[in-house]
C-alpha cells in the first residue's frame, strides 16, 4: 500500500510537507489574507508559535493571523475552528452562538481579540449534547463556494433560521 504523503504527492505535486497538523477544520481564511486557527499543541509539533505563525502566513499568503484560544477537549476534541466560526465571503465572520457557560466564555474570549476585525453574524446552534459527538445542529459548518452557500439542515426548528440569516448576507 501506498502511503497517504506517496497518494498526496501523486495528485498533487506542489503539495509541500508542512512541520506543523492542519487539516481542513482547524484553519478558515478569507481572500483578503486573513486567517484564523485555534491555538493547540497538537498543531505546533515541537515547533514555536511564532514559527508556525510565520510559515501559514508565507504559505496562504496572509497579511494577519488569529490565534484564538482552543476549548477544553470535553467541548472540541478535534480543535475544529470550522464548528465555531466561519467566513461568509470576505467580511463577515459567521459565529455560532453558545449553547453553554464554557463556550460562552470561550466565545467571549475570542470575540474580544476579534473586535472590529469583522462583522458578525450569528447563526443558531441546536446540539443534543447526549447524542453522539456531532456535528449536527451546527450551522457554521458551511461550504461557500463562487455561486451558491450550502447550507447544512439537520431537520431541526433551526435549519429554517440559519438559511435566512446567511441568505441575509449574501446573494448566493
Amino acid at each position: 500500500y501506498k502511503t497517504l504523503r506517496e497518494e498526496t504527492a501523486k495528485y498533487f505535486p506542489k503539495a509541500i510537507k508542512l512541520p506543523i497538523l492542519l487539516d481542513g477544520g482547524n484553519f478558515i481564511y478569507n481572500k483578503k489574507g486573513t486567517g484564523i486557527l485555534f491555538e493547540n499543541k497538537n498543531i505546533f509539533k515541537n515547533n514555536t508559535c511564532h514559527k508556525i505563525i510565520d510559515i501559514i502566513k508565507q504559505r496562504f499568503s496572509l497579511k494577519e493571523l488569529f490565534l484564538l484560544p482552543s476549548l477544553p477537549l470535553s467541548e472540541d476534541p478535534f480543535c475544529h475552528i470550522d464548528g465555531l466560526m466561519q467566513f461568509l465571503g470576505d467580511d463577515i465572520l459567521c459565529v455560532n452562538t453558545p449553547y453553554n457557560n464554557t463556550t460562552e466564555k470561550h466565545l467571549k474570549k475570542c470575540l474580544d481579540i476579534l473586535k472590529n476585525k469583522f462583522k458578525i453574524g450569528f447563526l443558531p446552534t441546536e446540539l443534543n449534547l447526549k447524542e453522539t459527538l456531532s456535528a449536527k445542529g451546527i450551522y457554521v459548518n458551511f461550504l461557500e463556494t463562487s455561486h451558491a452557500v450550502f447550507i447544512p439542515q439537520y431537520n431541526l426548528k433551526s435549519d429554517e433560521k440559519a438559511i435566512q440569516i446567511i441568505q441575509k448576507h449574501t446573494q448566493k
